[in-house]
């Protein structure tokens, strides 16, 4: 017997496609038949969770997606758009962390530029505070040009 239509067809040349047996009665006096409808309809709920899970999983994403990203459609949208607008929104969010990164490592760079110069200022500072002391020294008036000097 072979079943074709909304179930999978189990039988073909004869045989089986399940077990491979010629669908005699078990010990049972059951055909394996039933036994095959049974895994099919297993296999449908756990297809069927699968999908959900999917499902669930998509709507999901289209909750935490940023309104700007998911607001193209006034009824929804669907799982492909979904997922497209996703992938979207992951590409700029790398895109906006990247350059993030970029602007902490020129801000670091930035920090020690300003450092260094800050140093050297210093440095300059007491070699000024120097020669002006070696300047009075020899008798030399100093003129203050600047506040700070």
């Amino acid at each position: 017997m072979e079943r074709v239509g909304a179930s999978v067809r189990i039988r073909r040349f004869g045989l089986c496609l399940v077990c491979d047996a010629r669908g005699a009665p078990n010990p049972l006096g059951n055909c394996c038949l039933q036994l095959h409808e049974d895994a099919r309809q297993k296999w449908g709920r756990v297809e069927r969770r699968r999908r959900d899970k999917i499902n669930n999983w998509i709507v999901q994403l289209s909750k935490i997606l940023p309104d700007s990203v998911t607001e193209n459609s006034k009824t929804g949208q669907s799982k492909g758009g979904i997922l497209s607008k996703a992938c979207d929104y992951i590409q700029e969010l790398r895109q906006t962390q990247q350059q993030l990164v970029d602007n902490i490592k020129e801000t670091e760079r930035l920090h020690m530029d300003n450092e260094l110069l800050r140093q050297q200022v210093e440095e300059l500072r007491n070699k000024n505070t120097m020669l002006r002391a070696h300047l009075q020294q020899n008798g030399i008036a100093v003129m203050v040009s600047s506040p700070g000097q």
